[in-house]
């Protein structure tokens, strides 16, 4: 209560008049002192001293910055913890599902984690005693009393404070003299002082302060910290509750040491020395008093801090928007980019340019369908209510603004007549925000009445009136649509150094130029975002790092608040959902013949869908140069995308199995024509009609020469009917990047560099480790690259033996432990063909197991044709098997 009290007063006008940058962080201040200090529990104390934790800036005295220090402190809790624990095993919180065991073993702050704990048992002392009084242990005493010492040296600093209690009396009646009594403490002294002073305009005749004295601060430098603390016996006490009587307040050290302070006057009122309204909508910043300045220029614009950059967003509304008549507008974004701020500093500079004469706009009227705003340094997503949710309600609003009383008595014919009338007389801005907060019904009705009632009402004056909505969605309509991106690089690094100012006296390190890059790459410059990251990290202590990650976790408020609309759209439907993982699982662009193919769906229906997202920027389309469009995630909100996978996990590995198991040439991209001419190549190799195939496909190649359909079927005619493996592995080099490393791309270079006169192994397991992400979800690739395993690992075993003998320790490592990985592979694809019995008994041959070996190769025989190319193969390998055998049995009898 100390250090809110101090902090009220040092703060005082600009909570009361709500100015400044921070208007958002003194809101909850007030609505706390007004609705929750009747009878404040410790949680709304511990409410109250957060909010003001987060409202100092540099320009705090030092008392208060000692004061904050002593909340912020983060002592590891030892015996503290171990109380606690006690305290919660013997009378289990009331407010508690899950118990945290062994706090003493933590490091937690006073403010956001000590004081929660304890406010859990307020008003149980009572429980408390008689529930330790039955099982009292001397240790627990002694961890008790240890308990209370840490919590008195986390509370020590406030020693250094030096405090005052003024008492001013009359000196006899009908006299303006007084008699100022000073009682001062500091560092454990109690001094006196007495002075006669002239009061002409004090009424009472008697009154008494208490106050905290600033040793640096200029003038008096003190604070009166009633009503929230009082001085009495020499003691500090703290406010308890209002009672019928006034104001009762408890001492620090005692439960039974209370004083009564006489009044009839609301806590509140003298809290912030003013009437507080019980009707706390005012206090949100969507509603704005008209005003008019010295040009006469009529506006109701919301107050914000002047925005960095955006000097080309600003130039491309007023050459696109402003300065041209009948142009109405939308800037649409996600949430926290900036779109409310752009169009505030837009009307104020519209009221601050002196150079048009007549100004360009006699009224800027402002309406604010804002439901709530987040704060970032608080974390918390605050609620409001909105200014206007249908057509109806923009129509009172601009008649309020313009003086009409009882606007409400109007018929809606009424309201738009009039309203109508009005934007005639006088040049008006109309200002809509948040519109997609609005049901799509009523945005119709809205965007019709301005853009056509409106222009045939003015058809003689079209520049006279013009709206500009801002929206998180792209709604389809004829007004002209800006989308607003995030800050650039160097923006984003100036919005950066600006919030750390606050921090600078605090000795906290601004972050390296690493840490800012990374920052920005993070949030990709949206605002919103990037004071969430500086809150987390410089008012809660979080490692950057930390703070970066939990962008995409699952709870994170920034993250819900900026795409609130996205996430309910998810929620309502599945396939917008599916689309999205899709997207982001596959990394790349798709053509929607691709989407419609890996999520088995309709392309018309996709369609749809897929343009929804478009219109929240979830969604680029990406032009393919007069080909088939392809679709992608919207670089500006990957980490909202990322954190869909993280908290969809059954979904994600479901689209993950669609994507494997989709045939791969399916995944590549490829136009209609292209797709035309592979059919056609095919055509011709399927009928042996080589030279026609090989120079069509040439001739195919030089119109189209980054082709990957087309590349990819020329480089399988090389290998297979060529025979020219090298040729065929630069053609697939050649498009393999461009494939998006397309599984079969992938799955052919590893198979091509096996097959060379000369393989190259080491290359080809290059191409195996990419495709290794995809096994855990395809059979067939877990059965290719076991053969490729089972393949390296028999041709290092035929080398022959090595006369060294730590080299030939090491070959028999390296060709047991490539069997050992092929073995795995292909024990999880359990195909049960030849060719797989096959491969099993190789693997177990070089693990020197011939049993297992020989009854496999057994398998593999029977299941295959004598007529078969491969029978001799198998039967070859039979043959070793029996031999190695043999020999091992000879070796053993010869031993014995």
């Amino acid at each position: 209560m100390l250090f809110v009290g101090t902090t009220v007063r040092f703060y005082e006008q600009r909570i009361k008049d709500e100015i400044g940058t921070d208007v958002k962080k003194v809101r909850p201040i007030k609505r706390l002192l007004a609705e929750s200090c009747g009878t404040p529990s410790l949680t709304t104390v511990q409410a109250l001293a957060r909010h003001c934790f987060h409202l100092l800036e540099s320009n705090a005295p030092e008392e208060l910055w000692t004061l904050r220090a002593v909340m912020a402190a983060n002592p590891p809790l030892q015996s503290l913890g171990q109380m606690l624990d006690d305290i919660e095993r013997i009378l289990p919180s009331q407010r508690r599902l899950a118990r945290v065991v062994n706090k003493s073993q933590m490091q937690r702050p006073l403010l956001e984690f000590i004081i929660p704990e304890i406010a859990k048992y307020e008003g149980r002392s009572a429980d408390i005693a008689d529930a330790v009084g039955n099982i009292v242990q001397e240790n627990m005493v002694a961890t008790w009393k240890d308990a209370l010492l840490i919590l008195t040296r986390i509370l020590h600093p406030l020693t250094d404070l030096t405090f005052r209690v003024r008492t001013i009396e009359r000196v006899r009646s009908n006299s303006d003299e007084f008699t100022v009594l000073l009682t001062t403490y500091e560092h454990g002294c109690v001094t006196h002082s007495r002075v006669t002073q002239v009061y002409s305009e004090l009424r009472d005749d008697r009154l008494e302060s208490y106050e905290i004295l600033m040793a640096r601060s200029p003038g008096d430098g003190s604070f009166d910290l009633f009503p929230f603390v009082v001085i009495e016996g020499d003691r500090l006490h703290y406010y308890n509750r209002t009672c019928a009587h006034g104001y009762e307040y408890s001492s620090c050290f005692s439960a039974t040491d209370c004083f009564l302070f006489p009044t009839k006057r609301r806590f509140a009122q003298i809290a912030l020395r003013s009437t507080i309204a019980n009707n706390l909508q005012g206090l949100f910043w969507t509603q704005v008093a008209v005003s008019t300045n010295a040009r006469g220029i009529k506006a109701n614009v919301p107050s914000d801090a002047p925005i960095i950059g955006r000097k080309q967003q600003l130039a491309t509304i007023m050459d696109e928007i402003i300065q041209i008549p009948n142009q109405n507008g939308i800037i649409f974004g996600p949430g926290g980019v900036g779109k409310t701020a752009l169009l505030i500093e837009l009307c104020r500079q519209l009221l601050e340019d002196e150079s048009p004469e007549p100004p360009l706009f006699n009224n800027l009227i402002w309406v604010s369908a804002k439901r709530d705003f987040y704060d970032p340094t608080l974390d918390e997503v605050q609620p409001g209510t909105p200014q206007f949710k249908t057509l109806e309600n923009v129509l009172t609003a601009i008649l309020e603004f313009h003086g009409f009383e009882d606007a409400n008595g109007y018929t809606r014919d009424e309201k738009k007549w009039l309203v109508l009338e009005s934007l005639r007389d006088e040049k008006t801005l109309l200002i809509l925000d948040n519109l997609e907060s609005i049901p799509a019904p009523g945005q119709k009705e809205i965007v019709r009445f301005f853009s056509v009632d409106a222009k045939l009402a003015l058809k003689d004056k079209p520049d006279y009136f013009k709206v500009i909505v801002t929206s998180r969605e792209q709604i389809a309509c004829a007004f002209h649509q800006i989308s607003l991106k995030g800050l650039d690089k160097r923006e984003s690094k100036e919005l950066m150094r600006r919030l750390y100012e606050p921090y600078i006296r605090s000795g906290l390190p601004q972050l390296t130029e690493a840490q800012l890059e990374a920052l920005y790459e993070a949030t990709r410059g949206i605002p919103l975002i990037i004071k969430h990251c500086y809150g987390q990290i410089y008012e809660y202590s979080r490692p950057v790092e930390m703070v970066l990650a939990g962008l995409s976790n699952a709870g994170n408020k920034v993250v819900e608040f900026s795409f609130a609309e996205i996430f309910q759209l998810l929620k309502d439907d599945l396939t917008q959902l599916r689309v999205i993982l899709l997207l982001e699982l596959t990394g790349r662009s798709l053509m929607l013949r691709q989407i419609a193919d890996i999520l088995t769906q309709e392309e018309s229906r996709l369609a749809d869908y897929i343009a929804r997202l478009i219109n929240f920027q979830c969604v680029n389309r990406v032009s393919a140069g007069g080909e088939e469009d392809k679709y992608a995630i919207n670089d500006e909100v990957k980490f909202f995308t990322r954190r869909l996978a993280l908290e969809y996990p059954k979904r994600a590995v479901e689209i993950k199995q669609l994507i494997t198991n989709m045939a791969s040439e399916k995944l590549i991209d490829y136009s209609r024509q292209e797709f035309e001419a592979a059919t056609l190549f095919q055509e011709y190799i399927s009928q042996k009609r080589y030279l026609l195939g090989d120079d069509f496909i040439r001739e195919q190649l030089k119109i189209r020469p980054q082709s990957i359909l087309l590349n990819l079927h020329y480089a399988k005619y090389l290998k297979e009917v060529k025979y020219k493996c090298a040729e065929a592995i630069d053609h697939l080099e050649e498009i393999r990047i461009a494939s998006g490393n397309n599984q079969q791309v992938l799955q052919l270079l590893m198979d091509y560099h096996t097959a060379l006169e000369f393989p190259n192994f080491e290359q080809g397991y290059i191409y195996a480790r990419e495709l290794e992400d995809v096994a855990a979800y395809n059979v067939q690739v877990r059965f290719e690259l076991g053969k490729f395993y089972i393949t390296w690992s028999t041709a290092i075993k035929k080398q022959g033996f090595d006369i060294d003998p730590t080299k030939e320790m090491l070959r028999k490592q390296h060709y047991k432990e490539l069997a050992q990985t092929a073995l795995k592979l292909l024990s999880e694809s359990k195909q049960q063909s030849s060719n797989w019995h096959y491969l099993m008994a190789q693997c177990y041959f070089n693990l020197w197991d011939n049993d297992k070996a020989l009854l496999h190769v057994d398998q593999a025989i029977r299941l295959l044709s004598n007529i078969s190319h491969l029978y001799p193969v198998y039967a070859r390998l039979k043959n070793e098997i029996i031999k190695m055998k043999t020999e091992s049995h000879y070796s053993q009898s010869t031993s014995a």
